[in-house]
């Protein structure tokens, strides 16, 4: 087990590994661009070369990249699904350069849809931002703590997500703040066991 955190990239995206030393992070996560903006970051390839080096010579792993906070693959807007499959790819190109080992994002809201009609659109926008990993990137579910029609509060909808993409490089990032809020109380033990053998049924763990 590794543990981490998600650190600041302000100054220059490879400003990370230092920040993530100074904690005593053994694993690292990062935004490759502002969470709340469209307009991806233009990294100097030297800065994104430096990031990967620095994981390599202070033995910091796994690297992981989180997505914008906007991306919403079930969006039956046109423009915000054609934001959100872009600005996924980039992130993936990103985690790519950097030698990140997964990008961390939310499905999004299907807006009252629901799961069933928006599936299709989110399944293809996963195998396009997947088009955009390098080898050994994978696309990471995350769970949500969101309220109404978000997808992904419950497990469940991710393992659906999940098993009609059937892509071996996509897979599950469990948040255990948006859990606890979503009523899981992981203060029980029991509860906790209870939890990672629902993922193993519904995911498996490996």
């Amino acid at each position: 087990m590794r543990f981490g955190g998600h650190v600041s990239t302000s100054g220059g995206i490879d400003s990370a590994i230092e920040r993530a030393r100074a904690i005593g992070a053994e694993s690292i996560q990062v935004f490759t661009q502002s969470p709340r903006m469209w307009r991806p970051t233009a990294h100097a390839p030297e800065r994104l070369a430096a990031f990967r080096a620095g994981l390599a010579e202070h033995g910091l792993g796994p690297a992981v990249c989180h997505a914008l906070y906007f991306i919403n693959l079930a969006s039956q807007d046109e423009d915000i699904y054609g934001k959100s499959v872009a600005a996924l790819a980039t992130t993936c190109e990103v985690a790519t350069a950097i030698g990140a080992e997964g990008v961390v994002f939310h499905v999004g809201s299907h807006k009252g849809a629901g799961l069933d009609a928006t599936l299709p659109r989110i399944v293809a926008g996963i195998e396009a931002a997947l088009a955009a990993c390098g080898d050994g990137v994978s696309l990471l579910l995350e769970n949500s703590a969101g309220a109404g029609d978000t997808i992904g509060r419950d497990l469940d909808e991710l393992a659906r997500v999940l098993a009609a993409v059937d892509d071996p490089r996509v897979g599950l990032c469990v948040d255990t703040c948006h859990i606890f809020v979503s009523g899981v109380d992981l203060r029980d033990h029991g509860v906790v066991d209870r939890l990672v053998e629902d993922i193993d049924g519904a995911f498996g763990l490996e």
